[in-house]
């Protein structure tokens, strides 16, 4: 991971922005990674959301979802997971994948509900798709394009509660994988 740029965001929070150069690309990871479709309720009612998701690694709870166990990571997720840990010496354990199977689907604008980590590092595969960062007292935004292999990480200790991020829909027919990593403790 070489490390491109900074943006200091106040209160002890900022954005990495950086680049992958793997050994790793989108193909392995769609063929390794155990997607399935990512489920949301809205006024009690179950949706398909047209991503397609999966969680490996520590244990975690994602939207909703208590994942008790640690859980198999594939050998591309473990290798990127290891070479972030190395480079930025935080020792992520748990990653949350998402599959974007065009620029039909986005993900609207939301915080991580982190409150125990002040560290996700995003890595992008596939089409380039825009994220926007905004604060939630909406005084300021940035947005980022997402290149195949860029990473993007989220830091600070209140990062989650001050700022939400988004993946807006956008004119693309071709698919992105992004990779969420965070570090967990674990007992």
């Amino acid at each position: 991971m070489d490390i491109i740029r900074t943006i200091d965001l106040g209160d002890d929070n900022s954005l990495i922005l950086g680049t992958y150069t793997p050994i790793v690309n989108y193909t392995s990871l769609a063929e390794s990674i155990p997607f399935k479709d990512s489920i949301t309720t809205i006024f009690g009612k179950q949706h398909k959301t047209g991503r397609l998701v999966a969680t490996m690694g520590a244990s975690y709870l994602y939207n909703g979802d208590v994942i008790s166990q640690p859980t198999h990571v594939p050998l591309p997720v473990q290798t990127i997971m290891s070479t972030l840990s190395l480079r930025t010496k935080i020792p992520f354990n748990c990653c949350v994948a998402n599959l974007y199977p065009n620029g039909d689907v986005g993900l609207g604008a939301h915080d991580d509900g982190e409150i125990d980590t002040s560290y996700i590092a995003t890595v992008s595969f596939g089409a380039e798709r825009k994220c926007v960062y905004t604060k939630k007292d909406k005084t300021e935004s940035h947005t980022i394009l997402l290149k195949d292999k860029s990473v993007v990480i989220m830091c600070g200790p209140t990062f989650q509660s001050l700022w939400k991020h988004a993946i807006p829909k956008m004119k693309t027919d071709s698919p992105r994988i992004s990779l969420t990593f965070r570090p967990y403790h674990t007992e």
